[in-house]
C-alpha cells in the first residue's frame, strides 16, 4: 500500500470540536432510607435524548395561559398547547426542552424549580400575614409573639381557663380564613417541610378534664427533632400501646409540588387544624414535641384526621413578556373550602400520582395505623442499637 499523509485513527481537533462530548452518565440514586430500609430495585432508562444546543421557538412569542392548578404538569401542558399553535415549533414537542431553553436551564430540576416560583410568585402576592405580624400575631396583654409560643404548646391560648383571649382567633376564623389566602408562619417547627405535610395533636381540652374527641395513640416522641419546641437538645419518649386513644391528631397535606393550589392554601390548613379546633377545646402539645409542625417534627402516631383545604375556582394567569424574557403570575382566588379528606395516607400519595415514592412511604411511618406502632418503635430503636419491647414504657431524655 503505498505510503499517505492521511491518518484515519487519530483526529487533533477531535476533542476540541464545538459541543464534543465526551462522557455521558447516568446516576440512580438509592442512598435515601425509607422506614429504614433502602431501596435497590431495579432501574431502567429509556427515551434518552442528547441536545448539545437549545433554542427556543416561543421566545418572540407573547404567551399567557390560565391554570386552575398550577402544578408543574399542568405548566408543561399549557406550554405545549402554546407550542402546538405557533409555527415557529412546527418541529418541536417537547415543552420541557423548551423551558430549559427559556429558563437558561442546566439540568431539569432547574425547569421545575423555576416552574414553581412563576406559581409561587402569584401566592405571595396574594398572601395575608396573620400569624407573624398581622392579627394572630401579637397578644395585647404580654406584648409577647403569640403564635410562636403557641405553636410550641405554651401560651395564654393554650393554658389560660377562659375563652376571652380568643377573639381574634374566632375573628380569623369567621372571616379571614375563609376569604384571603394565609402566608405559612415563620416558626421552627414548620420550616422546610420537604415531605409537603404537616399535623397538629394535642392532649387536652379547654371545656373538660380529658382531650377533646380522641382519635389516636402515641408511638414514640423523637426529641431530637423538635428540640428547640422541647427545649431539650436530645431523647426521645417510648409509649405503651393499649389501643385506646389518649390524643388528637389532625393532618395535611400539600405533597412535594410547591406550586400547586392546596400548597398555597397551606396556611389556611394550618388555621384550621392548629387554631379553629382550639375554638371547640383542643389544647396543649404532645411532651417533647410542638403543637403542630412538619411531619418529621412531630411523634408518630396511629392515626390523624384528614383536613384538606383548597379552592377548585381558583386561577392563576401565567404571562411571558418576550421583551423582557421573564415569566409573571397572578392568582384570582375563589372560593376556599375545607373538607375531611379521609386516610391522610391515602391521600397523600394520591398527591403524588397514586404511586408509592419515597415520600408517600414516609407519611406511612409517620401515622401507621392502629397496629402500626410496635414496627415503627422497634425500627426507630433499632437505630440506635436498642430492641423493643412492647410491653414496656420508658421515657429518657
Amino acid at each position: 500500500m503505498a505510503a499517505s499523509n492521511d491518518d484515519y485513527c487519530y483526529d487533533p481537533d477531535y476533542y476540541t470540536r464545538e459541543f464534543f462530548m465526551r462522557y455521558i452518565v447516568f446516576v440512580s440514586d438509592d442512598d435515601r432510607l425509607v422506614n429504614g430500609v433502602r431501596s435497590n430495585g431495579e432501574v431502567t432508562f429509556g427515551n434518552i435524548e442528547i441536545t448539545t444546543s437549545l433554542t427556543s421557538c416561543l421566545s418572540e412569542e407573547d404567551i399567557s395561559f390560565s391554570l386552575d392548578d398550577c402544578t408543574a404538569d399542568n405548566f408543561l401542558a399549557a406550554v405545549l398547547a402554546k407550542m402546538e399553535t405557533t409555527a415557529a415549533c412546527a418541529n418541536k414537542s417537547d415543552p420541557l426542552l423548551e423551558l430549559f431553553s427559556l429558563f437558561d436551564a442546566t439540568e431539569e430540576m432547574d425547569v421545575y424549580n423555576n416552574i414553581e416560583k412563576v406559581c409561587t410568585g402569584a401566592y405571595k402576592l396574594s398572601g395575608y400575614d396573620v400569624y407573624d405580624q398581622g392579627t394572630l400575631g401579637m397578644d395585647a396583654a404580654t406584648e409577647r409573639q403569640i403564635t410562636s409560643e403557641y405553636l410550641d404548646g405554651g401560651s395564654v391560648w393554650n393554658y389560660a381557663d377562659s375563652n376571652d383571649d380568643t377573639a381574634n382567633i374566632e375573628r380569623v376564623a369567621s372571616s379571614i380564613a375563609t376569604s384571603r389566602l394565609l402566608a405559612w408562619p415563620d416558626h421552627h417547627a414548620l420550616e422546610h417541610c420537604d415531605v409537603g405535610a404537616a399535623m397538629c395533636c394535642s392532649t387536652a381540652s379547654r371545656t373538660a378534664p380529658a382531650v377533646k374527641d380522641p382519635n389516636a395513640e402515641v408511638c414514640y416522641v423523637d426529641i431530637k427533632a423538635s428540640k428547640r419546641s422541647a427545649r431539650v437538645r436530645d431523647g426521645y419518649s417510648i409509649y405503651t400501646q393499649d389501643q385506646a386513644n389518649d390524643v388528637y391528631c389532625e393532618a395535611f397535606a400539600w405533597g412535594t409540588d410547591g406550586g400547586s393550589m392546596q400548597s398555597a392554601l397551606k396556611g389556611n390548613a394550618l388555621f384550621q387544624a392548629g387554631f379553629a379546633n382550639m375554638l371547640s377545646g383542643s389544647v396543649e402539645q404532645i411532651p417533647g414535641a410542638p403543637l403542630c409542625g412538619c411531619l418529621d417534627r412531630m411523634p408518630v402516631v396511629t392515626n390523624a384526621k384528614c383536613t384538606q383545604v383548597t379552592s377548585t375556582d381558583s386561577t392563576v394567569d401565567v404571562t411571558f413578556n418576550k421583551s423582557l424574557g421573564v415569566f409573571e403570575s397572578s392568582l384570582t382566588l375563589g372560593t376556599i373550602t375545607t373538607s375531611d379528606c379521609g386516610n391522610i395516607v391515602d391521600h397523600y400519595k394520591a398527591l403524588e400520582g397514586g404511586e408509592d415514592t419515597p415520600e408517600s412511604l414516609y407519611v406511612a411511618g409517620r401515622v401507621v395505623g392502629a397496629e402500626g406502632c410496635a414496627d415503627a418503635t422497634s425500627s426507630f430503636l433499632a437505630g440506635k442499637g436498642l430492641e423493643f419491647a412492647s410491653a414496656a414504657s420508658t421515657s429518657i431524655q
